[in-house]
């Protein structure tokens, strides 16, 4: 049996997206930081928690900073090693993502 992995969030762009284009493929990776606000009881305030995405979705075009959408993906981690220090990283990706910002 499979253990779940699946992470659905709404959040707002906090940067313009980076794209990394594969020519053997044609396909595009999209890369951008998710702010997700949650309600911090300690503090009695909201706070902000931010969140790398990562998506080959034909939507990359269309997001921009500051737009809000809902992501649905799952979490994956990333290990490597440099300059003989191990590196991890946390990252969501996308299988689909929706944007919530009216046209304008």
């Amino acid at each position: 049996m499979t253990d779940i992995n699946r992470i659905v969030l709404t959040g707002n762009l906090g940067q313009e997206p980076e794209f990394k284009y594969f020519e053997s493929s044609g396909a595009c990776l999209t890369t951008f930081s998710l702010g997700v606000k949650r309600y911090n009881s300690k503090d009695k305030k909201d706070v902000t928690d931010w969140y790398t995405v990562k998506t080959f979705s034909n939507l990359g075009e269309y997001l921009k900073k500051g737009i809000k959408v809902a992501v649905d993906g799952v979490l994956q981690t990333d290990t490597w090693e440099k300059d003989g220090e191990k590196k991890k990283a946390i990252y969501i990706m996308a299988d689909s993502i929706q944007i919530l910002t009216p046209k304008e």
